[in-house]
């Protein structure tokens, strides 16, 4: 849950900082009076974990201390592919080419 807190506030402002996220957080749960999350430094190091693995996701983009928002990965559907139409075509054609590389090869 609190990797979706910290999800929703890049989401919301696009384009942020490390330091806005976690001062939002602590004045977040600061006002909330929340002892669970303890201290300051506890809910600052918690945020950056948190942006660590919506960047390894591909969910932001992080430029030293810029972050921006990308998006969601695209959904895949129940045989696997894509939902993206173009996406599948493009895939399609790539596995056609290697297909035709390989039988040059042989």
């Amino acid at each position: 849950h609190f990797s979706a807190r910290v999800c929703r506030s890049v989401e919301a402002k696009v384009s942020t900082t490390y330091n806005d996220v976690a001062e939002e957080l602590v004045n977040e749960f600061k006002e909330s009076n929340c002892a669970d999350y303890g201290d300051d430094k506890n809910i600052r190091r918690r945020a950056y974990d948190a942006l660590n693995v919506l960047t390894a996701m591909g969910i932001i983009s992080k430029d030293k201390r810029d972050i921006k928002w990308k998006g969601f990965p695209p959904m895949k559907s129940e045989n696997g592919s894509n939902s993206n139409p173009a996406l599948s075509k493009e895939r399609s054609r790539l596995l056609q080419e290697i297909e035709n590389k390989k039988k040059e090869v042989e």
